[in-house]
């Protein structure tokens, strides 16, 4: 199969009585090749640039992705830091179970504070109760 799709449906002769046909399909060729060209680099170009990270410009940093509960403890600190230069912003804190339903041993407390730029607050997580399984791990959200 040809990669000019008109090429099966008039074919160009050189040798062709009828000068404009030719030249006008030789021109279609070339129309046709430059823009699958065109195409190709256009759907290259927006595939390379989707796979590009976006900067992030959080305001909130968070002092850890996990908070490991010890036993022996009474509390555990978790911090909260602004990174912002201009924004303020008002945390509300508390902890969940996986189950909503059900609620969780913990406090935390601030509960709601404010932020403000270039500022870090500790929060405090304690054990309300003493529920908790000893023979395995619990998961909650904070």
């Amino acid at each position: 199969m040809s990669e000019f799709p008109y090429d099966s449906v008039l074919p160009i002769s050189q040798n062709s009585s009828d000068s404009s046909l030719p030249l006008f399909l030789t021109s279609l060729r070339g129309l046709y090749a430059s823009t699958s060209f065109l195409f190709g680099c256009l759907i290259v170009t927006m595939t390379v640039l989707s796979l590009m990270p976006a900067p992030a410009h959080a305001g909130l940093t968070v002092g850890g992705t996990r908070v490991v509960f010890f036993g022996n403890k009474k509390e555990v600190p978790l911090t909260v830091t602004n990174s912002q230069n201009s924004s303020v912003y008002l945390i509300r804190s508390w902890v969940e179970s996986n189950d909503k339903a059900v609620a969780a041993p913990f406090i935390i407390t601030p509960p709601l504070f404010r932020i403000d730029p270039g500022q870090e607050n500790a929060l405090r997580i304690a054990q309300s109760s003493n529920t908790l399984p000893q023979d395995k791990e619990s998961l909650f959200w904070v």
